[in-house]
């Protein structure tokens, strides 16, 4: 068992008062056999009403009303994670199951529709660029997953973009570059054009390489494999998921799921900032 402390703190300060609209926040990670939130205080100021409730793709989501006006808006997420699920998500994909078709049952097409179907472009661009990719076109196995998740995360450079909104394919590829969440939009809609069902995924990545304690939010996919469930690939690491991504949330789409999200009633000038610090520590 693996012990995570997640301290997220994001923190809005405005040129004058300002009346503040609802707030959605999606900061709770998802808890189920494998991931356990023993701790959470959720502190907001000024003082909100919350009211908790799961949305339509079973996601805890907090909305945050204001009564009174500010000229800030500060919002802390402290959490005590036991993850329990250490292995790679690797080991998860059972060896039978690598060199062949995916193949979804009637029952599983039926759930996994939008999943497959949502948001394909369709001016041709990520089709060519498939199609100049050796084993990779057309390919419809499971043992192209995780060599296209590379290829993406080799053939574009991560850069951290504060623009709300992810880029289109056509962006990404002109660019060469993109976020998190661009290039997990990037491999999502390269795996649907390939047959397969996926999911975009927001939560956080501990950092523990290059800055031990420390951690970030960010963005990757999920794919589901018959008999091994949503399976973990992020391109901004060039590799499946691990025990070092605590995923929140869960969408068809990275739009739909940012942290915090919200607006404010009155003209005036805005910053913000945001401190993620994650600690680790193992456990018997």
């Amino acid at each position: 068992m693996q012990k995570i402390n997640i301290f997220h703190r994001t923190l809005y300060r405005f040129s004058k008062p300002v009346q503040l609209k609802p707030h959605k926040l999606y900061l709770r990670p998802r808890d189920g056999h494998d991931v356990r939130i023993s701790s959470s205080i959720l502190s907001i100021k000024p003082h909100a009403e919350l009211n908790w409730f799961r949305d339509e793709l079973g996601n805890s989501v907090a909305v945050a009303t204001f009564d009174e006006r500010s000229d800030s808006l500060q919002i802390t997420s402290e959490l005590l994670v036991e993850q329990y699920q250490l292995q790679s998500n690797y080991q998860r994909i059972p060896d039978l199951l690598m060199n062949k078709p995916i193949c979804y049952s009637d029952a599983e097409k039926l759930a996994l529709q939008p999943y497959l179907l949502f948001g394909q472009p369709d001016d041709g661009e990520l089709q060519s660029w498939l199609a100049h990719r050796d084993n990779l076109a057309g390919s419809r196995s499971i043992s192209v997953l995780a060599p296209l998740c590379a290829i993406i995360g080799m053939e574009t450079q991560y850069q951290v973009r504060d623009e709300q909104g992810v880029q289109s394919i056509s962006e990404t590829l002109q660019l060469g570059s993109g976020s998190c969440r661009d290039l997990a939009w990037f491999f999502m809609c390269a795996v649907r054009e390939l047959g397969f069902a996926a999911r975009f995924v927001s939560g956080y990545l501990i950092n523990s390489l290059n800055h031990p304690g420390k951690g970030a939010t960010h963005a990757w996919a999920e794919v589901y494999l018959p008999g091994a469930g949503w399976v973990g690939f992020d391109p901004t690491t060039k590799s499946m998921t691990s025990a070092k991504h605590i995923a929140v949330a869960s969408a068809l789409a990275p739009d739909s799921i940012p942290p915090v999200s919200g607006s404010y009633m009155a003209e005036s000038e805005v910053t913000s900032e945001m401190e993620v610090i994650v600690k680790v520590d193992l456990a018997s």
